[in-house]
């Protein structure tokens, strides 16, 4: 999970199946990573919403941590997607061709890329909270009337 060095910058490189889960992407932007360049491994025999479907994954790994991608898809979606998330340029699923774009690289960190998905622990650590006040407190006794 490491950047290298290029002549255009850092670059991380990790493969189609590693953009699928969000902690090899962080881990190479933290390393130093300023753009990725993605190998994809698409099945020729998954539907068009199989391939779009994972095309999405890369596009939300180049939000989360503002960094440009280019996807090249052996029978998917080949994309240049900017550091938004946005693509620029695609060639549709099963189609032969050519993407010349460019990019511009990012060094800046995003929130989410520093701390990682802190919204289920801060969730943990109030319910946590909540529930050990709740035991404290103590029940009043119920008045016969």
């Amino acid at each position: 999970m490491k950047a290298i060095d290029t002549p255009l910058g850092r670059m991380g490189t990790p493969v189609c199946f590693d953009c699928d889960f969000q902690d090899v992407v962080r881990h190479m932007t933290l390393d130093g990573a300023e753009f990725f360049a993605v190998p994809s491994m698409d099945a020729a025999h998954w539907g068009e919403k199989q391939h779009i479907q994972h095309a999405q994954l890369f596009r939300l790994r180049a939000a989360e941590n503002r960094r440009p991608f280019i996807v090249a898809a052996s029978s998917g979606v080949s994309q240049i997607i900017n550091a938004n998330g946005w693509p620029t340029q695609r060639i549709p699923p099963l189609v032969e061709d050519v993407l010349n774009g460019r990019i511009i690289p990012e060094k800046g960190l995003t929130f989410f890329t520093r701390w990682g998905w802190l919204t289920p622990w801060l969730a943990l650590a109030f319910v946590a909270g909540w529930l050990a006040r709740l035991s404290r407190i103590q029940p009043s006794p119920a008045r016969l009337e």
